[in-house]
């Protein structure tokens, strides 16, 4: 568990540096890390193989967390279109002032 906690401080630090990265770097990082999962496809699937097989296959979650590449191609299709979303950070999309009660 310690092992945990020390991966969740990084996830944390890592975070912070993320939140001042701009919008094109936010959409390389997204880029990248659908390009990175596609790379490493055959040990996720090897390993969710593992994982599954463990599993019930009359368990109704077993289809929805069985991996196959075909998922794995649409999650990275899905990742890499959010890349290409406009960011609606630091946009103001409504402002209206309210009457004093």
């Amino acid at each position: 568990m310690n092992s945990f906690n020390q991966q969740l401080g990084s996830v944390k630090k890592a975070s912070r540096s993320l939140a001042n990265l701009s919008v094109d770097s936010v959409n390389q990082v997204l880029i990248g890390v659908a390009d990175e999962l596609w790379n490493q496809r055959n040990h996720l699937l090897t390993e969710n193989q593992k994982d599954c097989a463990r599993m019930d296959k009359t368990d109704p979650k077993y289809l929805r967390l069985e991996l196959t590449e075909s998922k794995i191609a649409s999650i990275c299709h899905d990742i890499k279109q959010v890349a290409t979303l406009e960011s609606p950070l630091d946009q103001i999309l409504e402002e209206r002032t309210l009457k004093a009660a």
